[in-house]
């Protein structure tokens, strides 16, 4: 009799989970996530809602997208779904895992927490917080985020990254900071602002205030900055500087070209100001050169040959075995100047009738 009950018990028992399932099926249209399995299901209240508490190797579907954890609840009335635990979320070019995923129906969205790893085509992030709005392909990550772009050799690092999956367009802030690798993922340019934005179709960043960019020997500063990968160029703007080794260059604005990720020149416009500082024995030497138009031409990092024009001035030292044999200020149209060693070896000076001027003067 006794053995009778425990099996009586145990139909109903499996009875009221068929139900349960059947009627958590009926009620999910094709539109809402479905549940396909789970090894128990309970109808429980929780945080003042009453829902169905799945557990064991849960998995919900919907089309092409399928979700698996080790515990959920499905609040139907919300169209909300808590999955907790080994949360894994895929779809057709998409996958999101993290210790917990919050799923919204209507508007679509996920709310991932801890631990939070996604692959967004060809995207990768890692943060502590995820949000993603299915039906505008927008993400905001938080929380010591890394954002990885596969394709173009592009991570950013920021406490807040916003991406838009359509326009494969991202921003940065709360310390951004932009590292474009080479083929052997050693970092070859670095940039740090107050905020970045990261243009993966047009392979475009844009740097916005305290903008620090650096390049091996070459270090920038500006308020604004744009690096444009394609023409391997960077352009920056707002009281830019431009150190390399020992010479400061200035100017309104400050473009370097680079060619395989070697600099090959650059160009400062307007007020150019380049100041090369060396020693000699004990006592600190510096040239200048000064114009609106200025190119500086590079081969293997180093400076070959300078060209000044449109109100052109130079001043430097004139160094013959290591000593200081006097110092040469010429003014001119334009004025081309080649190096050896990292000194003055040429200079040529072009100008109209009566318009330039030139002065030595002996050390004293």
């Amino acid at each position: 009799m006794k053995l009778f009950e425990k099996y009586l018990t145990s139909c109903v028992l499996i009875f009221n989970c068929v139900s349960l399932l059947t009627q958590l099926a009926q009620s999910q249209v094709t539109s809402r996530l479905q549940l396909v399995h789970a090894d128990s299901l309970r109808y429980e209240k929780t945080q003042g809602q009453v829902a169905f508490h799945v557990r064991g190797k849960v998995r919900f579907e919907k089309g092409l997208k399928t979700v698996s954890c080790d515990d959920a609840w499905y609040f139907q009335n919300l169209d909300k779904v808590v999955l907790r635990g080994r949360v894994v979320l895929r779809d057709s070019s998409r996958i999101l895992k993290a210790d917990q995923i919050i799923y919204y129906g209507e508007p679509e969205r996920e709310l991932a927490e801890g631990h939070v790893w996604s692959r967004i085509d060809q995207i990768i992030f890692s943060s502590q917080h995820l949000v993603y709005f299915a039906e505008k392909y927008w993400a905001i990550t938080k929380g010591q985020v890394h954002f990885v772009d596969t394709t173009n050799q592009v991570q950013l690092f920021a406490g807040q990254v916003e991406y838009n999956r359509l326009k494969k367009y991202a921003i940065a802030v709360q310390q951004p900071r932009l590292v474009k690798m080479d083929t052997t993922t050693h970092e070859e340019i670095v940039i740090r602002a107050k905020r970045l934005e990261y243009d993966g179709y047009r392979k475009l960043a844009f740097a916005h205030r305290q903008v620090r960019i650096t390049k091996q020997d070459v270090v920038c500063e500006a308020e604004e900055a744009e690096y444009r990968a394609r023409e391997e160029k960077i352009i920056i703007r707002g009281n830019p500087i431009v150190w390399k080794e020992g010479d400061q260059m200035s100017g309104q604005t400050i473009e370097l070209y680079l060619k395989e990720m070697k600099l090959q020149q650059v160009h400062l416009i307007g007020k150019g100001v380049l100041l090369s500082r060396f020693k000699l024995g004990e006592q600190q030497m510096e040239d200048k050169l000064t114009g609106n138009d200025i190119w500086m031409y590079f081969d293997q990092e180093k400076l070959t040959k300078i060209v000044v024009k449109n109100q052109a001035t130079s001043l430097y030292h004139v160094v013959e075995k290591n000593e200081l044999q006097g110092i040469n200020q010429v003014m001119g149209d334009r004025i081309v100047l080649t190096f050896k060693n990292g000194r003055v070896n040429t200079a040529i000076i072009d100008s109209s009738p009566g318009s330039s001027r030139g002065k030595f003067m002996p050390p004293d």
